[in-house]
């Protein structure tokens, strides 16, 4: 891990580490980066426990895909082992080639996440 010039810890991409105390209602995970200068796609995945080769963890799982030449946000969620159909729900596409972007994930309601994309 490195350090930015404003003190901010850097974490190595792709990244992976533990949720301290779980994600539970009320709680929510902020997703900070900055997109590539020509970026094609890149993904943000949560999960429950690692995978297997191509198979998804068995608990559940959200991934969200940005397509950044077609300016759609992708969502789709995983469980029980199973993927569900992709989503583009997105009412404006919030990613900017070699900007920051802060993505929100809040726990709501009945243990269900969902995402509020913001650039900085």
């Amino acid at each position: 891990m490195a350090e930015s010039s404003t003190g901010k810890e850097i974490k190595a991409v792709p990244f992976s580490g533990h949720i301290n105390e779980g994600l539970r209602v009320g709680k929510r995970l902020i997703v900070v980066g900055v997109v590539e200068p020509r970026p094609d796609r890149f993904y943000i995945l949560l999960s429950c426990g690692p995978g297997r080769a191509q198979r998804p963890p068995s608990d559940v799982a959200l991934e969200l895909c940005v397509l950044m030449k077609e300016c759609q946000v992708l969502c789709r969620a995983c469980v029980s082992g199973r993927w569900g159909a992709a989503e583009r729900t997105s009412p404006f596409f919030p990613f900017i080639a070699h900007q920051p972007f802060r993505s929100i994930f809040p726990m709501i309601g009945s243990g269900n996440l969902s995402c509020i994309s913001i650039t900085d």
